[in-house]
């Protein structure tokens, strides 16, 4: 794994207050065991997002009052988005190397994505690996 990879892993595991993540196959088996109501709320304070953002991506805001009244985990498909919006929040920090400038990004609506903000995109698997694939190019230096 490349330098940057682990950053990006190692930012992850700040995000959701995992420590040790350093793959896919570890994002995948906490997706598969569920995140808790806890770990969703601290991505949301860490990530600097707000309910409006987050709620739509991952889940509507009656279903986490549900699952934190009945203190239940996440499903594996709700952990499985909010790990997605945790790994595209970390590597836009990584790329942009500062959170607040990494926000500001995955906030602006892009003409590339018809006037859609990146955060709009990585409510889906598709929109955020073409989110992925736009921050690779941006750290290569091809878009400015």
């Amino acid at each position: 794994m490349t330098h940057q990879g682990q950053l990006i892993f190692d930012k992850v595991s700040q995000i959701i207050s995992v420590p040790g993540l350093s793959s896919d196959k570890d994002l995948a088996a906490l997706a598969e065991r569920g995140l808790s109501v806890q770990k969703f709320e601290g991505l949301k304070a860490k990530a600097q997002m707000t309910d409006s953002e987050l709620h739509p991506l991952v889940m509507p805001r009656r279903t986490l009052a549900h699952r934190k009244a009945r203190r239940q985990l996440l499903t594996k498909e709700e952990s499985d988005r909010a790990l997605r919006v945790a790994y595209i929040v970390a590597f836009a920090e990584t790329v942009f190397g500062d959170q607040d400038k990494a926000m500001r990004w995955l906030r602006k609506p892009l003409k590339a994505l018809q006037g859609r903000t990146p955060i709009d995109m990585i409510g889906t698997e598709a929109g955020a690996r073409d989110i992925e694939e736009r921050l690779y190019a941006i750290d290569d230096g091809v878009y400015a």
